[in-house]
């Protein structure tokens, strides 16, 4: 390892930068590039140079000589005194960076055998990088955003839809944080870029019925304007994880009894549900419950209230496999034609079948109230998902190529509220649909990971057929910032004289 000064100079994350420096050794002139570094490296005691008062800034150095420099840097952060964090709205900035301590614990794992032999408390000192993660970590924004413009060619209906999220996580103690979820959301089917408030479609006219967004995945569009879909509290007590607020949910793996977000044509916008969420283990099993109080407009209801209780048990049956079982219960308790309840379980597998090949199943049966019994009995719903990660399979690494295949069948009578699944355009085929799905994709280069997408299906009740088929590429346009085009066509003969739909999307997206 070569002696490079300005390496040396950015382990220094306590310095402070003094505005001139006396000459530390004879050989290091003052005109040298890296005279100021060394200078403070010396004067701070981090390095002290040869019995004969020469520095040797081009000598090689040993991991020895670097390990007693680590060391005297680690001994001055085992003697940070941490104070108690002040009170929220004064938080000073933090002295020290994330990035610094990455660096530190980078060299403590570098050096760990070589600082033992010197004596310094490896352990003692990441406990105290810990805590000063800890600090920096206090509090946390995050957010993503996306802009999309869609062209349908059956309908020549053309839309835009933006979506900007910022997430504040708080750190109350220890054992507790505090999240906060805003949601700004734009919506316009008439061409224009940005609808604030207003909607051309899914709106009710005056006296009269909803007008329809036809080819609009259902439920996929939060009313424009701003909303918090998220704001809970999290707190770790009595050997338990407790989370209280509005939130997202998913019973299992896949959802099918229970995926807020995937949502049916009764349950409207989608912005999280306000419930309580506990999960915990007991040896090898692993347990969750959760409660929620939702909203929709079944027919023959307006604004109804629901409660919906679930439970999860989990555990692993192999190394690499889980095997769950989950319940669920709906109950109608506010604004309902007729009080009633409704239930329904699913059990699911997980795991994987061999180095390369992933599987992942799950069941769901569901009974419901009379209010919503319809003309078929099929009240069932499974779906068997697996990956097959080609590149691990053949050794042909280059270009990573996956490859997903998928059955699903819902069945005609399987009406969940807040049930998972779907299509892949994303209009609900959560009920009376069955469908097998492929897509393979591949990563040619950051700029370019093409995929190809397509579903053959089938109404359960009648038989007709269904097929879907999708073209698309990501783009890596910088770091944060990905770009998807995709071209989408859909032959349904359920629509009538045409029964194809084209269309096409573009959409940017960043998270930071």
């Amino acid at each position: 390892m070569k002696k490079v000064a300005l390496s040396i100079a950015a382990l220094l994350v306590l310095a402070v930068v003094s505005p001139a420096f006396s000459q530390p050794f004879a050989d290091v002139p003052t005109d040298h590039w890296a005279f100021d570094a060394i200078a403070e490296l010396a004067a701070k005691g981090l390095v002290e140079g040869y019995p004969d008062g020469t520095f040797k800034g081009d000598r090689a150095m040993t991991r020895y000589e670097m390990a007693m420099v680590v060391a005297r840097i680690l001994a001055r952060v085992e003697a940070i005194k941490i104070p108690p964090p002040p009170p929220p709205v004064k938080i000073p900035p933090p002295e020290v960076t994330r990035a610094d301590i990455q660096t530190l614990q980078r060299l403590i794992n570098e050096f760990r055998a070589e600082l033992a032999a010197l004596g310094v408390r490896v352990t003692a000192v990441e406990e105290e990088l810990a805590a000063l993660r800890g600090r920096l970590d206090n509090t946390k924004v995050t957010g993503f955003s996306f802009f999309r413009y869609q062209s349908d060619l059956r309908n020549g209906q053309n839309y835009t839809y933006g979506l900007f999220n910022l997430t504040f996580t708080g750190r109350i103690s220890s054992t507790a944080s505090a999240t906060v979820n805003t949601l700004l959301s734009t919506f316009d089917s008439g061409g224009g870029v940005f609808g604030f408030g207003s909607m051309t479609c899914g709106s009710t006219l005056p006296g009269g019925p909803i007008v329809p967004c036809p080819d609009v995945d259902v439920g996929g569009y939060p009313t424009p304007g701003v909303t918090f879909d998220r704001a809970y509290i999290d707190v770790t007590a009595y050997g338990l994880n407790w989370r209280l607020g509005r939130q997202t949910y998913r019973l299992g793996p896949i959802g099918l009894l229970f995926s807020e977000g995937s949502l049916n044509i009764f349950a409207g916008d989608s912005v999280g549900a306000d419930g309580l969420k506990v999960t915990g283990s007991f040896g090898p099993l692993n347990f969750e419950a959760a409660g929620f109080t939702v909203g929709v407009f079944p027919a023959g209801s307006i604004n109804a209230a629901y409660s919906i209780l679930m439970g999860r048990a989990s555990m692993q049956l192999m190394p690499g496999w889980t095997l769950g079982a989950n319940l669920m219960s709906e109950r109608c308790n506010q604004n309902c034609s007729a009080n009633f309840i409704s239930n329904g379980w699913s059990v699911d597998l997980s795991g994987t079948i061999i180095p390369g090949i992933t599987l992942t199943a799950e069941y769901a049966t569901f009974t419901p109230s009379s209010l919503f019994v319809g003309p078929f009995p099929d009240n069932t719903a499974y779906q068997v998902n697996t990956v097959f990660n080609l590149g691990q399979l053949t050794g042909m690494t280059q270009f990573s190529p996956t490859l997903r295949i998928q059955y699903k069948k819902y069945g005609a009578n399987y009406l969940p509220l807040y049930r998972g699944g779907g299509d892949l355009f994303g209009l609900g085929y959560t009920t009376n649909y069955r469908a097998w799905n492929a897509q393979l994709s591949m990563t040619i280069s950051p700029l370019f990971r093409p995929y190809v997408n397509y579903e053959s299906g089938s109404y359960v009740s009648t038989g007709s057929p269904v097929t879907e088929l999708e073209l698309g590429f990501f783009s890596q346009i910088t770091s944060g910032v990905t770009a998807r085009f995709r071209f989408q066509r859909r032959d349904d003969i359920s629509l009538g004289p045409n029964p194809r739909t084209n269309r096409y999307r573009l959409q940017i997206d960043a998270s930071w």
